[in-house]
């Protein structure tokens, strides 16, 4: 677990310098969606599951619209409009952070996985609007 924590902590360190143009507050923002999703997983440690973050979800139906997110992103050219993307996936991020909890509570251990899955999809989304505010 102490391996873990290190590497966890490194990375935040790393991202903290690579997103160094951001404002103090869309940094806070975006550390607070990254420790959200770690604890998720810690939760799910706990229990003895392991999640794999990075396991590519096949849905043609969220990929399509995660590469629509990223289409919408890349040709916003004002913040207005990022923040409006921004807010959407926020939206998406909480159902499925409460799909979450509720699958926890019930021990729904493979509807747990799944959310937190999906999640890390849409703090992706989160974080590249972020960047780009």
């Amino acid at each position: 677990m102490l391996g873990v924590l290190l590497a966890m902590t490194y990375s935040l360190h790393h991202l903290y310098f690579s997103v160094g143009n951001l404002s103090s507050t869309n940094k806070h923002r975006l550390f607070a969606q990254i420790f959200s999703s770690v604890l998720i997983c810690w939760q799910l440690k706990l229990e003895g599951i392991h999640v794999d973050e990075e396991k590519t979800i096949n849905d043609p139906e969220l990929l399509m619209e995660m590469m629509e997110i990223r289409e919408a992103v890349n040709g916003a050219s004002d913040s207005q409009t990022l923040e409006k993307i921004q807010s959407q996936v926020k939206k998406k991020l909480e159902i499925w952070s409460r799909s979450f909890e509720d699958a926890f509570h019930k021990k729904d251990f493979d509807r747990a996985i799944e959310a937190t899955q999906r999640m890390r999809y849409y703090e992706r989304a989160v974080e590249e609007t972020v960047k780009k505010l």
